[in-house]
């Protein structure tokens, strides 16, 4: 189903009926469920999370992925999900589903209601690629997957995101290194 629906967008996207296609929105709210679907016992709030809408920011020229949620009551936690086209065409479906995950890794460590998306800390990041490596291995999905994300959505002349990115992938693997271990 991933590889369809994923395929479905980018022939969307080809065709120009990408930017306010239904069926985009449907795939992207697949891959939602599916990593809330394996990781909803151990983080039970998820299943409390609904996705309010996922939306396409066509106006930005480079790959990028937001996430807003806010927890209303006790029973409902409302996101928007905001991807750009440029994302799309550059991941394969798997590195989008790493991406997917590593932004409910945000939700399930409740990051929204204690940091300020825009100034998020690498512990924070670090929590969420850990949640995201968890969901990735119970869909029988390597390491390497999210490895190839992180390196195709950096900005190559950001060097404080070359930084945190080279950071991120050592604590990667050495997660990776340590499960195998135990």
């Amino acid at each position: 189903m991933r590889r369809i629906c994923f395929l479905t967008i980018i022939i969307s996207i080809f065709a120009g009926t990408f930017l306010n296609a239904q069926t985009a929105r449907e795939c992207c709210a697949k891959e939602w469920e599916e990593v809330i679907e394996v990781m909803k016992e151990d983080y039970p709030h998820l299943t409390r999370v609904k996705v309010l809408a996922i939306a396409l920011k066509t106006e930005q020229p480079s790959p990028s992925i937001e996430i807003n949620c806010l927890e209303i009551d006790l029973e409902v936690i409302l996101c928007r999900l905001y991807v750009t086209e440029a994302m799309i065409i550059v991941l394969t479906a798997e590195e989008f589903l790493a991406v997917i995950a590593h932004e409910i890794g945000h939700v399930a460590n409740k990051d929204f209601e204690t940091e300020d998306p825009t100034k998020r800390s690498f512990t924070v990041e670090k929590r969420a690629d850990r949640f995201a490596l968890v969901a990735l291995k119970r869909l029988s999905i390597t390491s390497h997957v999210f490895i190839s994300a992180l390196e195709k959505l950096t900005p190559k002349d950001d060097m404080n995101a070359q930084k945190e990115k080279k950071q991120r992938i050592e604590t990667i693997k050495l997660f990776e290194k340590n499960r195998k271990s135990n």
